[in-house]
């Protein structure tokens, strides 16, 4: 349903991409790639979705991920952003978020100024390993153009420092 309505609209601004838990996971009709020539702003509830299109327009991009999806975000990440040939600017990610997995991310991705990060867990120790990561690494600049964080939570309302 959601590819078949994608096609239809090829020249959409901005799409959320939502796959609820009772509907087959997301595919192309055609296995195809579908083209999305004009999309800014992206939402995908699933990382499979990214495996389907290809969108070299795109600014903004926010990715929930479930739990089982975590160890596969930054893979398929790269390819969705590699076979798009575009640079976001802002990239928000949700879900069960790991500071390593982050890190690469920033690490792959310099061009990128804004990150925005939405823990599911109200688990403390995530929030710290990022913070540490972004603040306190030894390591060297991480992603030199990142001028603003937002952390939040799904029990609160995001901060950003910017």
């Amino acid at each position: 349903m959601h590819s078949r309505v994608l096609r239809m609209a090829p020249n959409v601004i901005e799409a959320r991409i939502v796959v609820g838990f009772d509907e087959e996971p997301f595919q192309a009709a055609t296995n195809q790639v579908i083209e999305m020539p004009q999309l800014h702003r992206l939402f995908v509830s699933h990382l499979a979705v990214l495996d389907c299109l290809r969108a070299p327009a795109l600014a903004e991009l926010a990715i929930q991920t479930r739990k089982d999806e975590t160890p596969q975000l930054r893979d398929r990440l790269d390819a969705f952003l590699l076979r798009s040939l575009c640079k976001p600017r802002r990239l928000c990610l949700k879900g069960s978020l790991n500071a390593f997995t982050t890190a690469e991310i920033l690490q792959n991705y310099p061009h990128l100024s804004s990150l925005a990060l939405i823990f599911t867990s109200t688990e403390v120790e995530p929030i710290a390993a990022h913070l540490t990561m972004l603040t306190l690494g030894k390591s060297p600049v991480i992603s030199p153009l990142l001028n603003e964080i937002c952390f939040g939570s799904t029990a609160t309302t995001p901060h950003c420092v910017k």
